[in-house]
């Protein structure tokens, strides 16, 4: 996307350029068909609602875009997909050269007061519009707790909004809080840098000024084979039977399960001592010797008989 930047004051009918630099966010993308000329102007207003915001910054970025957490556009060199302008003494601002597309507008003052707008679209390489005023606000935020279901380390997941350039950490105890956030309704990705978690959008989620929305907690999706949780075990000793139970998994990942067994008194490895995958969650052993110590770990397999990891032993 070509940059350009205008730096623009309004007299009635009038716009005088001072100052111009490149910045055009859809041709950096490719995600419009057309590039070129389409215009967007709107007019922002300080906390009162009522006086112009003056030297407001704007920002116009693609719905879709998401902030660079790997850090890959700072290591490229590379700018931010975003599109710069400044409001002039009356408060307006002008951003052109947008390509079509859809996009968000994201406003700011030096006392830290947010604006956001939603859904700009412009429609053609021609479009010209002119957005309903905005009234800059106190910042709210975000907050909530990041639960991975299989285990990991929480600090390898990050909380984003569509159309921010900026993201969330997570806490090690799985906690965070997004700031700054403009009053509006935002689209989130939640992403991990972990093997077999999926991705998690969510939509609309309201941020209010000056307060902040509590998520609660959220369960990244796992896509890996699940590991068997809940692992029971009693002992008959008029029969000498061992009985194990465990909470079942997903029927439509797992197809069934394998238990391990090893010698505790000798320090013996863990062996297998079901021949084929159990469907039950329920396995009986009688094959241990009466007096010794046994530990017991249970697997499951999915769909192309691939065994997942062990689970704790019992």
């Amino acid at each position: 996307m070509k940059h350009c930047c205008k730096t623009v004051v309004f007299a009635t009918t009038v716009i005088m350029v001072l100052s111009t630099q490149c910045m055009n966010p859809a041709q950096h993308t490719g995600n419009g068909s057309d590039v070129g000329n389409g215009m967007i102007t709107g007019l922002i207003y300080g906390p009162d609602g009522k006086t112009a915001a003056v030297g407001a910054k704007v920002y116009l970025r693609r719905k879709q875009s998401l902030a660079d957490t790997m850090g890959v556009l700072a290591k490229r060199g590379a700018a931010a997909d975003t599109a710069t302008a400044i409001t002039d003494e009356n408060g307006t601002f002008v951003i052109d050269a947008v390509d079509t597309g859809v996009y968000v507008i994201e406003s700011s003052d030096l006392n830290n007061n947010l604006a956001f707008k939603d859904s700009v679209f412009i429609s053609g390489p021609d479009t010209a519009i002119t957005v309903p005023p905005d009234t800059l606000k106190p910042a709210g935020a975000l907050k909530g707790a990041i639960r991975l279901s299989e285990g990991g380390d929480p600090r390898k997941v990050f909380v984003l909004a569509f159309g921010i350039d900026r993201f969330a950490r997570v806490n090690e105890d799985g906690s965070f809080r997004f700031t700054m956030l403009a009053e509006g309704k935002y689209d989130l990705r939640i992403i991990a840098s972990l093997d077999d978690y999926g991705v998690l959008d969510t939509l609309n989620i309201p941020v209010n000024s000056a307060d902040t929305t509590n998520l609660d907690t959220i369960e990244l999706p796992f896509t890996g084979i699940p590991t068997p949780k809940e692992i029971s075990v009693s002992y008959d000793t008029m029969n000498q039977i061992v009985t194990l139970s465990w909470s079942k998994v997903d029927v439509a990942i797992v197809n069934g399960y394998y238990v391990y067994r090893r010698n505790v008194d000798s320090n013996t490895v863990l062996s297998r001592i079901n021949t084929s995958p159990l469907i039950d969650t329920v396995y009986r052993d009688s094959t241990g010797i009466q007096d010794l110590t046994y530990e017991y770990r249970v697997s499951a397999i999915d769909k192309n008989a691939t065994e997942g990891v062990k689970s704790a032993g019992v």
